[in-house]
């Protein structure tokens, strides 16, 4: 599975690069000019949810989206 990794802070970029298995640097340019990833993770940690919205009672957000 191809995935790409969005972060905002540098030590959640190493800490999934030690998570994921990584292939070869030509074999990710291979791959990836195929059509791109098949799955995106987006760590948007320094977002942080509205308290104030209904039902909403804390700030952490978490967001799944499988389209």
């Amino acid at each position: 599975m191809k995935v790409r990794i969005i972060c905002a802070r540098p030590y959640h970029a190493l800490f999934i690069k030690q998570m994921m298995i990584r292939d070869s640097d030509a074999g990710l340019v291979r791959e990836f000019s195929k059509g791109g990833p098949d799955f995106t993770i987006m760590n948007a940690g320094e977002f942080v949810a509205d308290v104030s919205t209904e039902q909403v009672t804390n700030q952490t957000s978490v967001n799944v989206n499988f389209k």
